[in-house]
């Protein structure tokens, strides 16, 4: 993040750690991006609040993951491909906006308690899992 904050030095970086809930949520609802964890863990419930609120979420997802997701709308980054992402969405606004709209859609769609559960059954009952 550090290129990144010197080729756009008008940009502030925020790090949401060790604050309370509903202050991280205060925090969250006021940028213009956000970054979720980066590494095998893929998508947090961070970035689905972040997306609930319009906000396009960069974060790894593994590609077995990705298949398992299928069409979603995560700005899919690595510690190789980050500061290219971040730099395609910081300079242009209306793929912000547009993928802030789709990830809203997507998390009332996909995350709402019955449309999570009834993949992830199915996906478990193929595994013979249940």
């Amino acid at each position: 993040l550090n290129s990144i904050s010197k080729k756009y030095p008008n940009i502030k970086i925020i790090l949401i750690e060790n604050v309370p809930y509903r202050e991280s949520l205060i925090m969250k609802s006021q940028l213009d991006i956000f970054i979720d964890q980066l590494g095998e863990l893929g998508y947090g419930i961070s970035s689905l609040e972040a997306m609930a609120m319009g906000i396009p979420a960069v974060c790894e997802i593994l590609d077995d993951f990705d298949k398992f997701l299928g069409e979603h709308p995560f700005v899919v980054a690595d510690r190789d491909t980050l500061e290219n992402k971040l730099s395609a969405l910081i300079e242009n606004e209306s793929m912000r906006i547009e993928y802030g709209q789709m990830g809203k859609n997507w998390v009332r769609k996909v995350h709402n308690p019955l449309n999570a559960i009834t993949p992830l059954l199915e996906a478990y009952r193929e595994a013979g899992w249940i």
